[in-house]
């Protein structure tokens, strides 16, 4: 169980990630928005896609994780739809789940797993050699991002929008926006569109790890806290498209243990577990702090536990306590992690 803990801290380093067996169990990746697919149109444009899929984890943790399910970023989700029951079937047939694995999802990656977890009665998969016991979501756009909503109106011609368009299309897609980012996956990452995507109820767990290191210009189109590219609401798995900056009413961003700005409400089987306020949404070299959210919960045969470390500030009425996860601050979260996994 420690190895599991470990992981999922990893986890919150890297977006998007690829990932290696858990606590026996293997693990299937879905990746998140790749901007090269709004720019590589050569003819083995399938197999360039799917290389940098998975090199996106980047060279140690690529060879770890067992399998993964590509989309293509330039088409929309539904476009995607034919090619995921493919894969899902290819990995149903394998037998890679059929003693239980799980879902690492990537920022867009949340959004899609949402859409398979949804389609595999419709799809015809065995439940008993597809078995997915728990979806971990990096970062996940599952809600969507205000910041697609401007992509789309800029590519339509909004005057007002136009203006971030040459930054929001470096960020977003790598280049010049056209109406290829509106086509693709983009459109479906609108807060009003992916908030009606295959929301209902799932019986499969899911556990959210958030980062909250905003950025200047970005962030001033999104709704509430983000990490540079998608908002709170959406990563802590928020019901509703609302302005919050933590994944907890109890527990701020920063560990401090007081009211906070958190969700209302969370979809079904969404759960926060992690928070890392100086944590951007493709930060790799990590040292900050993180706070655990939902510790000592069950999540059916999981439980989450792990160490915190408190600290208090002040006196009298200007006292303040902060909770955050026991990690040293001289070490990269992800190397002081992986020697946890491996010894």
């Amino acid at each position: 169980m420690k190895q599991i803990l470990s992981f999922l801290v990893v986890s919150l380093l890297f977006a998007p990630l690829a990932y290696a067996e858990i606590d026996g169990k293997k693990v299937i990746f879905v990746h998140g928005l790749q901007t090269k697919a709004f720019t590589t149109f050569s003819s083995n444009r399938s197999d360039i896609l799917k290389e940098d899929a998975q090199s996106q984890a980047g060279s140690f943790l690529r060879s770890r994780f067992d399998d993964f399910i590509y989309y293509d970023s330039a088409q929309r989700l539904s476009a995607n739809s034919s090619s995921l029951y493919s894969q899902v079937k290819r990995i149903e047939a394998a037998g890679t789940c059929s003693g239980g694995c799980y879902f690492m999802t990537a920022s867009t990656g949340d959004l899609v797993g949402r859409y398979i977890m949804s389609r595999l009665g419709q799809w015809g998969i065995d439940r008993n050699k597809f078995r997915v016991l728990l979806t971990f979501d990096l970062v996940g756009a599952g809600g969507g991002t205000e910041g697609a909503d401007t992509i789309v109106a800029i590519t339509q011609g909004n005057p007002v929008a136009r203006a971030l368009g040459d930054l929001l299309g470096s960020i977003f897609v790598g280049g010049p926006l056209n109406f290829n980012a509106v086509a693709g996956i983009i459109n479906d990452l609108r807060p009003s569109i992916a908030r009606q995507t295959s929301t209902q109820a799932n019986v499969v767990p899911r556990l959210r790890i958030v980062g909250g290191k905003t950025t200047f210009l970005i962030s001033a189109l999104l709704k509430g806290g983000d990490d540079g590219v998608v908002p709170m609401h959406s990563a802590c798995g928020s019901a509703s498209q609302e302005s919050i900056d933590s994944c907890s009413r109890s527990i701020r961003l920063d560990g401090r243990v007081a009211s906070a700005d958190g969700p209302r409400n969370l979809w079904y089987n969404h759960f926060p577990i992690v928070m890392g306020e100086d944590m951007a949404h493709t930060e790799t070299e990590y040292k900050g702090k993180l706070v655990a959210v939902n510790n000592g919960k069950n999540f059916g045969f999981f439980r989450y536990d792990v160490a915190e470390k408190t600290r208090t500030t002040g006196w009298w009425i200007f006292k303040k306590t902060y909770k955050t996860i026991n990690k040293p601050s001289s070490k990269l979260a992800v190397e002081y992690l992986i020697e946890e996994i491996e010894g």
